[in-house]
Parts: structure tokens; C-alpha cells; sequence
């Protein structure tokens, strides 16, 4: 169901791009990890439950929200939901696993709203991000409302999202050097 090279090529770019986002913030590297963990919920759904998966990524095509549903509708949570359990679980610090839990919903919780919004903006831009992707940030009906919010929440223009891409795309080619 998933290409692992992709999924964590997405993973470290929204790590990374979360980081640039929260580089107002003490001790960012937190953000680092929110983003590089973010999806480790559908990981879980993919290999346990690899046919009701395949529903909910059916929805796709309709849009992430209408994916969302499908997966609430069918497993009664989301990834995020899970995901952050798991991270709880693994003994992570709130402030890394409650960014997790609220990235769908980041304006929903008010501790961890700055938190969640940038681990949801780092997502989206991600996916602006992906390898063979020249996507340019300049047509708001290509941007979901979700994104938008936690855009203007945060302040980011979309001369700053453009700037931000340009930075952690050098970034991630720094880290899969490192790795490598």
C-alpha cells in the first residue's frame, strides 16, 4: 500500500520543514521528530488492517478530508489519533506526541495549538515537496482550508512557504547525505 522510500522521504521533509517553521522556538528539534513520526499511525493501519487501507486510500482522490472520514468512519480514529498513542506509549514527551495527536485539528486544542499548526503546515508543504515535484505555492484553491488556517494562524505568507520549501529541500538532501 505504500512505497516505504516515498513515505519516508515525506516523513524527513516534514521533520525538516517543521523545524524551519518553529525557528522561533526553544528546543525545535522536538518539531524535528513530530514531523519525521507524524504518519506512523498509517503504518500501522497499512500492515494490520492492508484491506480496509486500501478503502480508506480510495477516498483519495476525493481529497484528504474525505479520506479522513473514511478512516474515522471504519477504524472509529484517524492515523494521527493513533499514531500519537503510540508515540505515548513509547514514553515521548506530550509536547512531541500531542502535536501528533492534533495535526488534523491543530487550532481544536489550545496548549498545543502553535505546536500542532506548525507540525500541520510542515505536512502540507511537504507534500508541495515530494521527489519530481514543481508544484509552486500561487493558486489558494489548491491549498486546503486546513492548510490555510494554520498559514494565517502562523503568519506564513506564501512568499515565505515558497522561501521555507527552497531551504528544507537543501535540508533533506543534507540529511539523506548524512544517512547515507
Amino acid at each position: 500500500l505504500v512505497d516505504m522510500d516515498i513515505f519516508w522521504n515525506h516523513s524527513i521533509t516534514c521533520g525538516v520543514t517543521a523545524r524551519l517553521l518553529a525557528s522561533s522556538v526553544g528546543s525545535r528539534e522536538r518539531f524535528f521528530i513530530a514531523g519525521l513520526l507524524h504518519g506512523v499511525g498509517r503504518l500501522i493501519l497499512f500492515s494490520q488492517y492492508p484491506k480496509e487501507s486500501a478503502k480508506v486510500l480510495s477516498y483519495m482522490n476525493q481529497g484528504e478530508d474525505a479520506a479522513l472520514q473514511a478512516e474515522h468512519k471504519i477504524f472509529g480514529f484517524t492515523y494521527a489519533q493513533l499514531g500519537a498513542e503510540l508515540l505515548r506509549q513509547w514514553k515521548l514527551p506530550p509536547n512531541i506526541w500531542k502535536m501528533v495527536e492534533y495535526q488534523l485539528n491543530p487550532l481544536q486544542e489550545k496548549e498545543f495549538q502553535y505546536d500542532a499548526s506548525t507540525l500541520c503546515a510542515a505536512v502540507n508543504i511537504a507534500n508541495y515537496i515530494q521527489p519530481c515535484t514543481h508544484l509552486r505555492i500561487n493558486h489558494e484553491e489548491k491549498i486546503s482550508d486546513r492548510a490555510l488556517q494554520t498559514w494565517c494562524f502562523l503568519g506564513l505568507s506564501a512568499e515565505i512557504v515558497e522561501s521555507v520549501m527552497t531551504v528544507a529541500k537543501l535540508q533533506v538532501i543534507e540529511v539523506f547525505n548524512a544517512i547515507r
